[in-house]
């Protein structure tokens, strides 16, 4: 008897959970999206030492745990943009390769030592041509459209009449 009152009471906040889950709008995607970027990030960091240049590293593991923290933050957030399925989408997809360019092109950045964008954190270091071309595509890109995301989340953050 004891075990069909805990199966019943489980079922219960099971259902309750699904039903809260789904009347308040999270994009259960996107949190996930957050939380695989976040565990990137960790893992990153643990190769830190070994980087060509280690002060990238750092940049790189920082930046992907506050880049999944914005990314949970916009899927947690989901219901209150009022936003057609095109721009909600193109919003979704602009911070999704924003934060994860920042992160990859960052630790890029550490791996082979590119530093032209950012001499200061550089701390002397040059990578390939080809490693310097990348970093720089991925933080023109991380520019553009993190710019885009944030123009399209106040659009659909404004007051209607």
């Amino acid at each position: 008897m004891a075990d069909s009152v805990v199966d019943d009471v489980a079922g219960a906040a099971v259902g309750a959970w699904r039903a809260l889950e789904v009347s308040s709008g999270i994009d259960r995607a996107g949190v996930r999206r957050g939380f695989v970027l976040i565990l990137l990030s960790l893992l990153g960091g643990v190769a830190t030492p070994f980087l060509a240049n280690p002060r990238m590293g750092v940049g790189a593991h920082t930046l992907g745990v506050l880049g999944g923290l914005v990314l949970i933050a916009l899927a947690a957030t989901a219901a209150a943009f009022r936003l057609s399925p095109e721009l909600r989408r193109t919003m979704r997809r602009c911070w999704l390769a924003a934060t994860y360019l920042n992160w990859s092109g960052t630790l890029l950045a550490g791996i082979t030592g590119a530093s032209f964008l950012t001499p200061i954190a550089g701390a002397g270091t040059t990578g390939s041509t080809a490693a310097e071309v990348a970093v720089i595509v991925a933080y023109v890109t991380v520019g553009i459209t993190s710019v885009a995301g944030t123009l399209i989340a106040i659009v659909g953050l404004r007051d209607r009449a």
